[in-house]
């Protein structure tokens, strides 16, 4: 699993520079957060295992980007219509279900949120509002 995530990483780096994007975004990462994870499986899991799918179909490595460099033909400081539109309907579902699934007494009360931040209320600057009653009112 080590050497999975460190080409993981490897991956991700690339992605980020712009270095052979396409064969980085064609690691099949997803399944470590789809099919490994499996006892804890928020809506975000699944949302990073879409974008995570649908990198590979972008065309995100032409503006400032190391492929683009050696190949000025492949430069371009605009994006297609459909890669946009394909980045918003594939979150539009996750994030419309989440907050569905959020509608219930433990979230309105906020009890989810007091007790994920209890841990960090040392967190410099803002760590007192971890423990504020507005402020976990305000996250949740």
């Amino acid at each position: 699993m080590y050497r999975r995530f460190y080409v993981l990483g490897t991956a991700a780096g690339c992605m980020a520079l712009g270095l052979l994007y396409r064969c980085a975004a064609a690691l099949p990462g997803t399944d470590i957060y789809l099919l490994l994870d499996q006892f804890w499986y928020p809506n975000h899991t699944y949302l990073i295992g879409l974008l995570l799918f649908a990198s590979g179909f972008l065309s995100a490595a032409r503006g400032s980007s190391l492929d683009a460099l050696p190949n000025p033909e492949i430069r371009s400081h605009f994006t297609p219509r459909w890669t946009l539109w394909l980045l918003r309907v594939s979150t539009r579902p996750v994030v419309f279900f989440g907050g569905i699934a959020k509608i219930n007494s433990d979230w309105l009360s906020s009890d989810p949120m007091r007790m994920w931040l209890a841990a960090h209320v040392d967190f410099p600057v803002i760590g007192w509002f971890f423990t504020d009653e507005w402020g976990m009112y305000f996250l949740s």
